[in-house]
């Protein structure tokens, strides 16, 4: 610990030290310009632990394309500038390091606080090693190296261990009867397609099927007049009895329907339609 002593004379502090050095300011290389650049913490700590004399990297600047001087464009075509910073390999401790060796300096601007860089020696003293003229960051460049490390990170943590349940021949019994009633029941997409498809078959074979007194007895009569004589000998008919019975296609059936009819989504008569209380006879 340095020996400081301290006097006051008229509202002054003196400080002296018994080392001549201490807290004298050297500043000969202060007009010296040095970039202040934020670089990632892997980085930082593989140049910090490299020994030294080892070389940290390597510096490119790519120039880019020239303006025109007709339109002071430049051509969408041309290289872009840019700046880079290629880590050396020696900077690798084994081939399995997973440090990125590719940045790019990016967000570079020359609107900083005056900054000086500086050290202290061990008399005391304070050297200063230049001026900050340009701030930057360093960004890992997405290239296939920097890909395959991120796989490999990936890979590393992932458990390769499995653990097998044992399935009883019971439960997959019950799946099995639980998958099956599920497609009876029509509760899954792909059985309602299945089953509106199979009435489309259905209809057309009814209607190859039909015999002629079944044709002739609602030859040129309308939809709705053919479906007041159908409920007037039923209470209840499904869509496809009426399509067979009537000859109209699918889509017109179902908007005569829904326009005179009430459908029944469950209870004894589930899937089938009545005529609306306003349509049926009054007794």
């Amino acid at each position: 610990m340095n020996d400081v002593t301290t006097s006051t004379t008229d509202s002054k502090v003196t400080i002296s030290s018994t080392q001549p050095n201490y807290a004298k300011v050297q500043n000969k290389s202060v007009s010296r310009q040095i970039w202040l650049a934020k670089i990632p913490n892997k980085l930082h700590q593989a140049w910090e632990n490299a020994p030294e004399g080892t070389v940290l990297g390597h510096f490119t600047f790519t120039k880019g394309g020239v303006k025109d001087p007709k339109t002071g464009k430049v051509s969408k075509d041309s290289t872009k500038q840019s700046l880079s910073v290629q880590v050396d390999e020696s900077i690798h401790k084994n081939k399995e390091h997973d440090l990125p060796l590719s940045y790019s300096i990016e967000a570079l601007t020359k609107k900083v606080p005056v900054l000086h860089p500086f050290t202290r020696d061990s008399d005391g003293s304070v050297v200063l090693h230049g001026t900050v003229a340009r701030s930057c960051n360093l960004q890992i460049q997405h290239s296939r190296e920097y890909s395959r490390l991120l796989k490999n990170r990936l890979l590393s943590t992932v458990n390769s261990s499995r653990y097998v349940k044992p399935v009883d021949a019971s439960d997959v019994s019950l799946a099995r009867d639980a998958a099956a009633l599920k497609a009876a029941s029509g509760a899954d997409f792909g059985s309602s397609v299945a089953r509106h498809g199979q009435e489309v078959i259905d209809a057309k074979n009814d209607a190859a099927n039909a015999g002629p007194s079944k044709k002739r007895k609602f030859e040129g009569q309308s939809l709705r007049t053919i479906l007041f004589e159908m409920f007037a000998t039923q209470q209840h008919w499904t869509v496809k009895e009426i399509r067979a019975a009537s000859g109209f296609p699918d889509n017109e059936v179902r908007a005569a329907l829904q326009e005179m009819c009430d459908f029944h989504r469950s209870g004894e008569h589930r899937g089938s339609w009545e005529l609306k209380k306003e349509y049926q006879p009054q007794s």
